[in-house]
């Protein structure tokens, strides 16, 4: 998804994506609101952009054997 808008996709750790956007080796990244706010993330983006419906959804669910 990134790759077409010129960016270059980085996997990394929270603690890494907080660290390197401190010190400005990266210029972004992609998370959810909360996460951004947990982990103190917002301190260093400037100016967040929110999608419309988000980028991910996650599908949770519970499965029960009857027989159990």
């Amino acid at each position: 998804m990134a790759s077409p808008l010129g960016a270059s996709p980085l996997f990394m750790s929270l603690p890494e994506v907080n660290e390197k956007l401190s010190r400005r080796i990266i210029d972004s990244a992609a998370f959810t609101h909360d996460a951004m706010t947990v982990f103190n993330l917002n301190d260093h983006i400037k100016s967040p952009t929110t999608v419309p419906g988000g980028i991910y959804n996650t599908t949770w669910f519970l499965v029960i054997d009857a027989d159990k």
